[in-house]
């Protein structure tokens, strides 16, 4: 069977590392091999790209090129079920954020070039969340993070716009619902490991979230 792929997108501080971890602990247990691969904005920044507000068209470009090479290479291992942490049109909203944030904007070719990236290559995600923040918890300070609760706010606005342009299908994960959720998709992630029901890909027009 073709490894199942599995994006967690959405603004920071929103648990989706967290989320990731333990659908990955759940579907390991089960004798199933489970991969992830992680945010990479420490690494962008650690090459000297600009994140957060100060995202750009290479920043955002690397960020989508790394994470279809990390991707690719965690797909050479075969897992049953690969989770991306941030899967490409996540880095789409971040940019809009920061491009709205300083009131700037990219040219149409580099635009359309980004989106068309990240377009096609969503369609290889059988299953995409996109989580919703609790503004009432506010930014989990207790980690290395940004602080700037606006901002956050403004990538959670971008993230849905995102998605409705590239025609990707998304579920909605919130810290009220997550409990749920988690057991539902085990669920349905075991019962397209076994062979039982397959996974309706989150492409709208797309059969190729299989690899």
């Amino acid at each position: 069977m073709n490894t199942l792929i599995i994006g967690i997108a959405g603004t920071h501080s929103t648990g989706k590392s967290t989320f990731v971890e333990t659908l990955q602990e759940r579907i390991s247990s089960q004798g199933f091999r489970a991969e992830k691969i992680g945010d990479l904005a420490t690494n962008a920044r650690s090459k000297g790209f600009p994140i957060l507000r100060d995202h750009t068209f290479e920043s955002t470009l690397w960020l989508m090129a790394t994470g279809i090479q990390r991707e690719l290479e965690a797909l050479n291992s075969q897992p049953d079920v690969l989770f991306v942490d941030r899967p490409l049109p996540d880095a789409l909203g971040y940019l809009f954020a920061a491009l709205d944030h300083r009131a700037e904007m990219i040219r149409i070719e580099e635009r359309r070039y980004l989106v068309d990236l990240a377009r096609n290559h969503a369609q290889r995600y059988g299953i995409v969340f996109l989580t919703s923040p609790d503004q009432s918890m506010g930014i989990d300070k207790s980690k290395e993070r940004d602080h700037d609760e606006a901002f956050r706010m403004n990538v959670a606005r971008q993230m849905p716009k995102v998605f409705t342009e590239l025609g990707i299908n998304t579920r909605t994960l919130t810290f009220r619902n997550r409990g749920q959720v988690l057991d539902e998709t085990v669920a349905e992630i075991l019962g397209h490991l076994n062979g039982i029901k397959p996974i309706v890909t989150s492409g709208s027009s797309t059969s190729g979230a299989l690899r």
